[in-house]
């Protein structure tokens, strides 16, 4: 009979047992939130539980327990529209961000304590940040100067968040992703037999500011996607409350199902899921989605087959083809002279021209016509400059490494996304996608670590 020596389980690796403690301190604190929005008010309640959210992060970072961390943050950017449709409460969409500022503290931590071994991931997060500071020093205005700064800041925390997550954590976090993508399909597939146990009335998010609704429909304006100019398709939106978020949300769940199979015979239990996720994705109708699909699906095959080279000129071609039917339809045009406007800019003002010179948000938060939206990358490129121009290159090049498997696709997709939509930015939205593509950052230098062991890199994380 084997003896488990429980002093020296806790002692080494007292992760998951962090990870559960955290899991009961987060229901008991939901518990008294809702008390209190009763008892009270809902203010209150989610004051509380924006409070309690924190709290528990602290003791995560505590433990260094990733995993615990991760799971925080999937679990609150998935809930916190849906608690602000319940309460009207707005603090209840800062939850996420309650979680993302201990992650950056997490990671900084990791990275620093790894030294020489992480030493590009360092230059790469300076880099980001001095590029994000001069970008903020420059900004049009203060508002917007935040808020764009916030944007660029998320998927950089993310991924190299994920870059510092070895394959133990990550095969950690993979049935918990997997399961709330699984629920997020099965939302989404139920939405479309008219079954919403959370109306989307009640919450229109940042990109219908002004427009709750439209068309004199009973949804937002952006749960229609109009396919010939007259007829519509009313698209699900799930838990997020947002379409184009919920398409990226189910369809980057797929990459963490197939992560850590190693070409592997597929299981039918993971192929029965993988077609609930696609599904899932379909009804939403997302751009995004599909382009997250897409590149899972090809990038490793092609990659096998006929090298980087092959891939860009085979995802140019389905990308030409894919883009020749989807351009009249919906903002695409939009969001391909985006794209283009921040490449083209960029090349032409090294220091960029500080944040509010493009974006979706310039109007809203300026009342000032911006030069184009729908591109995280074109908010990035036209505030930073050349170094943002760096920074995006060398994450394509590692996205497209021969070894990258699951998580090198991930990071493309990511950066795919982030070139034609600003929702790459939103943590309901790109959580589960950055994370994983920042595994293809770990053999930048950083060794792989085994259980027990003070947690380093995601060095053996690459391959999927």
């Amino acid at each position: 009979m084997t003896r488990i020596d429980v002093g020296r389980v806790l002692t080494e690796d007292r992760r998951p047992v962090t990870s559960t403690l955290a899991v009961v301190s987060l229901c008991l604190w939901g518990a008294l939130s809702l008390a209190l929005s009763f008892v009270v008010s809902s203010d209150v309640g989610v004051l509380v539980l924006l409070a309690g959210t924190f709290l528990t992060t602290l003791f995560l970072l505590g433990g260094d327990d990733a995993v615990g961390l991760a799971f925080m943050l999937f679990a609150m950017s998935a809930i916190q529209r849906a608690v602000f449709s319940l309460t009207g409460v707005g603090a209840a969409l800062y939850l996420d961000d309650a979680v993302l500022v201990t992650m950056a503290l997490m990671t900084v931590y990791r990275l620093f304590r790894s030294g020489r071994q992480a030493r590009w991931l360092i230059v790469g997060g300076v880099l980001t940040v001095v590029a994000v500071g001069l970008g903020f020093a420059r900004a049009t205005g203060t508002d917007i100067g935040i808020y764009q700064a916030r944007q660029v800041l998320v998927p950089a925390i993310l991924v190299l968040f994920g870059s510092t997550l070895t394959r133990d954590e990550l095969l950690r976090l993979k049935p918990i992703v997997v399961t709330f993508g699984v629920i997020a399909a099965l939302y989404a597939l139920l939405e479309q037999l008219d079954f919403r146990p959370l109306d989307p009335s009640t919450y229109g998010g940042f990109q219908s500011t002004g427009e709750m609704t439209t068309y004199g429909r009973e949804f937002p304006g952006f749960y229609y996607y109009y396919y010939d100019g007259t007829n519509y398709f009313v698209r699900s939106g799930g838990f997020l409350l947002n379409p184009p978020s919920l398409g990226m949300y189910i369809a980057a769940a797929l990459g963490w199902l197939w992560y850590g199979r190693d070409h592997a015979a597929p299981k039918l239990g993971a192929v029965f899921i993988s077609v609930l996720l696609i599904a899932g994705t379909v009804v939403t109708m997302a751009r995004g989605g599909f382009v997250i699909l897409a590149v899972l699906l090809l990038q490793p095959w092609i990659l096998r087959k006929a090298g980087k080279l092959g891939f860009l000129v085979v995802g140019g071609a389905l990308a030409a083809v894919a883009f020749s039917q989807f351009v009249t339809a919906g903002n695409s045009a939009k969001h391909s002279d985006g794209a283009l406007y921040g490449f083209t800019y960029s090349l032409t003002n090294p220091l960029g021209g500080g944040f509010g010179t493009a974006g979706n948000a310039v109007h809203t938060l300026t009342e000032e016509v911006g030069e184009a939206g729908e591109s995280l990358t074109t908010v990035f490129l036209t505030a930073c400059g050349w170094i943002a121009l760096a920074l995006v290159l060398a994450l394509l090049y590692r996205g497209l490494a021969r070894r990258g498997g699951i998580p090198g696709a991930a990071l493309t997709a990511a950066l795919v996304v982030a070139v034609f939509s600003e929702t790459a930015a939103g943590l309901d939205a790109a959580a589960f996608i950055w994370v994983l593509g920042g595994a293809a950052l770990g053999r930048m230098g950083m060794p792989h670590q085994t259980s027990g062991q003070a947690p380093t890199s995601a060095h053996e994380s690459v391959r999927g």
